[in-house]
């Protein structure tokens, strides 16, 4: 199981918002005009979104994949 959280923790600080907008176009999202508050938020709901499509599970606070995410 990949976990959202340590993929999360795994990545530089400085390099989270660009990680996150290319976790969003992986999604199909435009993320191009989001702040980083915003893009955030986004980033959950379509966690969230993942879990409800079977996609993912969530464990308290963190989401699982039964499979490894894409490079970003």
């Amino acid at each position: 199981m990949t976990s959202w959280r340590e993929l999360e923790a795994s990545i530089p600080f400085d390099q989270l918002p660009a990680f996150y907008q290319k976790f969003l176009l992986w999604r199909g999202l435009n993320p191009e005009n989001m702040n980083l508050r915003r893009t955030q938020q986004r980033v959950y709901a379509e966690l969230n979104q993942m879990v409800l499509e079977g996609k993912a599970t969530k464990e308290g606070e963190d989401y699982l994949f039964s499979g490894p995410l894409p490079v970003f």
